[in-house]
């Protein structure tokens, strides 16, 4: 089981402080400023997150150590859930919403394209298919021109010789 000033400790060591028997070293300014941020409590953690890089779990757990120092780690982690998901409730619902679904009204111009799609045909073309079908025909034509024609070797010959006399 965690105690609450391991809690701590764990949370200054993630933003970059050592903590060594209950002294705090800041290395850095900014990490300095940071837990004094976090320490200070966040009203609204979702505001709080887009200015910081904090994940929930750290505000919410140093906001309540700050409210309640004696507070037993469990019941802190979820004494700080359950506020978050409160808090998530409460927010206004004009945010981006994936599941959303349109009203009635507005779904129309889902279903009709805003384009048109115009196929102009000059008069002197021929189609496809009436050309496909010509093609044919003409492989119908040569194939009988084929078969109609005489084999080699039996071709009638009419010499006309002209004598001198």
């Amino acid at each position: 089981m965690t105690t609450t000033a391991e809690l701590i400790k764990q949370l200054l060591e993630y933003h970059g402080c050592i903590y060594e028997e209950n002294i705090v070293h800041p290395p850095n300014e900014y990490a300095k400023q940071l837990m004094v941020k976090i320490l200070d409590g966040a009203s609204n953690l979702a505001e709080m997150q887009k200015r910081q890089n904090i994940i929930t779990e750290d505000i919410k757990i140093a906001y309540e150590y700050q409210q309640n120092p004696t507070i037993n780690t469990n019941d802190l982690i979820l004494f700080a859930l359950e506020k978050n998901n409160q808090q998530l409730n409460d927010q206004s619902k004009d945010q981006t919403n994936y599941g959303a679904r349109l009203p009635a009204g507005e779904t129309h111009k889902l279903l009709r394209p805003n384009f048109q799609v115009i196929v102009k045909t000059q008069p002197d073309q021929i189609p496809l298919v009436q050309q496909q079908m010509e093609i044919e025909k003409n492989s119908n034509k040569q194939q009988q021109q084929q078969q109609q024609a005489p084999k080699p070797g039996r071709k009638k010959i009419n010499i006309e010789m002209d004598y001198d006399q």
